[in-house]
């Protein structure tokens, strides 16, 4: 937790010189799309934590979240160098280091989710345990497990 919190101080003083039209304004929903992943995840861990109970078996992804928005974002850098070479000088650095600390914050979300799994477990509905099966065993000829039911050998 302290890394992450070095992380989010860092990622605070940055951001208060990154270019905005072209890391910020152009990619904004990529950049809510990214911090919904990280808050859903820090919002699973702490319940986790709280309730001592075990995590989702699937939250959403913080690095694929991250990976779309650093090509949003280096595609819009791209267009405004193209329009003007000499543009964003030293606001270009802290572009490219708010990337880099972002991918540390998702190394580190990983790590939480990691140790918070290693913790608490993780739920599972997706499974071929019979005792967690949604469907019933008397059934002949019946699959066990959630997903069995698509038949997809036959398919």
């Amino acid at each position: 937790m302290q890394k992450l919190l070095d992380v989010m101080t860092g990622l605070r003083k940055i951001r208060e010189n990154i270019p905005r039209q072209e890391t910020v304004a152009s990619v904004f929903n990529e950049r809510r799309e990214f911090m919904s992943c990280v808050c859903i995840t820090l919002y699973a861990c702490q319940h986790a934590f709280r309730a001592r109970e075990s995590l989702p078996q699937f939250l959403p992804s913080p690095r694929h979240a991250y990976e779309h928005l650093e090509t949003h974002v280096q595609d819009s850098i791209r267009k405004a160098r193209e329009e003007d070479a000499q543009s964003m000088g030293l606001s270009l650095v802290y572009a490219f280091a708010e990337q880099e600390v972002m991918k540390n914050m998702v190394d580190t979300l990983e790590d939480l989710l990691e140790l918070t799994g290693r913790l608490f477990g993780t739920s599972a509905w997706l499974t071929h345990d019979e005792h967690l099966s949604m469907i019933s065993t008397h059934e002949e000829g019946a699959d066990h497990g959630w997903y069995s039911t698509f038949k997809w050998e036959e398919v």
